[in-house]
């Protein structure tokens, strides 16, 4: 009896060891299967909110081509003024009176070389030495400048145009000053007829020892020679039909640029960019050294693409020969403008994770717990077999019904029927075993049929 149960105690602790890592394997499949689900939730979250970053930049995208568009409408206005005011002076110059000029315009000529304008809106500034050689054809001269200045005014309110435009002889023999609003008083001050010479230097492209007729240049940041600020100069040359040239120039503040622009309520950096890679203007306003550092770095950068850099992305649009339009748009602003759609796909992805750790908790106590009780239970049977079998005095087994081998015998089966544990049944014993009900009760021969002796066995299939 105490070797039965020291089988039976052996054959148990096997059996609960084998249980044991079986739960032990499953629970790590189990608990992986839930670390992949939670992980795969997480990447998903980060793909949409990768998604709703490039959507948002697509969005930022679309406004930089706007601002593209406006600045570029904004320059060919500026192009088409000076071609515009190019025909004027071209036609002008070459007219002759139809009419006698302002006597008050011609009388303040005369006086002191400067005739503004009842309006203020142009002055008309003559030199000396100009007044001198011109002598009789002064009025003459006056009427031809006073159209000129009269129609590049049009055309300058024409094109919506409001800021300073200067017409400049060459030879600074003579000089016209517009404005599309009234000169204040401190503007007139700076004018001065001998200080013509001065003021063609300024305007006029200094590089340009052959000026070519119908050629445009912006020039600048400079500062305005009457307003004082910062402006970009739109210059031109034309060629009159005397073969004298006159240089046309469009003072255009620099903040204008930008200014115009329609930005959203969180605007990225913007920085106007000259074709010599200087800064012109910078919206919102930040630091010269950190303008500069983003300007090293878009030197780097082809146009129309966008760079990535430790503190945000960097957009280049070229403007053709005005220069290029940098879009600066810093992580901070990228990530406060999506962060409703961040907080709604943290959210889902939190519930979703909760959901599933709160359901492999439910599976982990119920269902688990479960299956180990039943797996206990059905190892208990297993003891009782393993006691009831050896411990019967007759002939006892256990056979697995599909194959016929031997699950759990005593010695008394494994002597009669001539094979142990694990070992199939004789082909004589299954053969019959097959043909009878499943409660019958068959006489076969013994393994040794030699010996004459049968056995009679009772089995039960269940």
């Amino acid at each position: 009896m105490q070797q039965i149960l020291d089988r039976t105690q052996e054959s148990l602790s096997q059996a609960f060891e084998t249980l044991a890592a079986n739960a032990r394997r499953q629970q790590k499949l189990y608990y992986a299967t839930v670390a992949l689900l939670v992980a795969i939730v997480m990447v998903a979250a980060l793909l949409l909110a990768g998604l709703a970053a490039a959507r948002h930049l697509d969005i930022r995208r679309g406004h930089v081509a706007q601002y593209v568009s406006t600045i570029s409408l904004q320059l060919q206005s500026e192009s088409s003024f000076l071609r515009r005011t190019a025909l004027t002076i071209q036609y002008y110059a070459a007219a002759a009176s139809t009419a006698p000029p302002d006597p008050t315009l011609l009388a303040d000529l005369r006086r002191d070389g400067i005739a503004v304008a009842a309006d203020r809106r142009y002055v008309i500034l003559v030199p000396a030495a100009t007044r001198r050689a011109l002598g009789s054809q002064l009025p003459e001269r006056l009427w031809q400048l006073q159209q000129i200045a009269t129609a590049t005014l049009t055309t300058q309110t024409a094109f919506g145009l409001d800021h300073l435009a200067y017409v400049v002889d060459a030879d600074a023999t003579y000089a016209i000053v517009l404005s599309p609003s009234p000169m204040t008083d401190t503007a007139l001050a700076l004018l001065g007829a001998e200080r013509l010479a001065g003021l063609r230097d300024i305007v006029r492209p200094g590089d340009s020892a052959q000026p070519q007729p119908d050629s445009q240049r912006w020039l600048g940041p400079i500062d305005d020679p009457i307003t004082g600020h910062r402006s970009m100069l739109a210059s031109s040359t034309v060629f009159t039909h005397d073969g004298k040239s006159v240089v046309m120039t469009a003072s255009v503040p620099v903040e204008s640029f930008l200014a115009g622009l329609k930005r959203p309520s969180d605007p990225a950096t913007l920085l106007l960019v000259g074709h010599d890679a200087g800064t012109i203007d910078v919206s919102p306003h930040m630091v010269p050294q950190q303008a500069e550092r983003i300007l090293a770095r878009v030197r780097q950068v082809p146009g129309e693409s966008i760079d990535v850099t430790a503190r945000g992305l960097l957009l280049n649009q070229p403007l053709g020969d005005f220069g290029a339009l940098v879009y600066a748009l810093s992580y901070r602003t990228l990530l406060a403008a999506i962060v409703t759609e961040l907080l709604i796909i943290g959210a889902v992805a939190a519930l979703l994770i909760l959901a599933l750790i709160l359901t492999a908790r439910y599976w982990d106590i119920h269902l688990l717990r479960r299956s180990h009780a039943e797996a206990a239970r059905a190892l208990d049977n297993e003891t009782i077999n393993h006691i009831l079998v050896s411990a019967t005095p007759v002939g006892l087994c256990i056979v697995r019904r599909h194959d016929h081998r031997i699950l759990t015998s005593n010695m008394v089966a494994d002597t009669l029927l001539g094979c142990t544990q694990d070992a199939p049944l004789p082909s004589h014993i299954a053969d019959a075993m097959q043909a009878q009900p499943a409660i019958s009760q068959i006489t076969v021969p013994a393994h040794v049929p030699e010996t004459g002796q049968f056995l009679s066995i009772t089995y039960v299939a269940t």
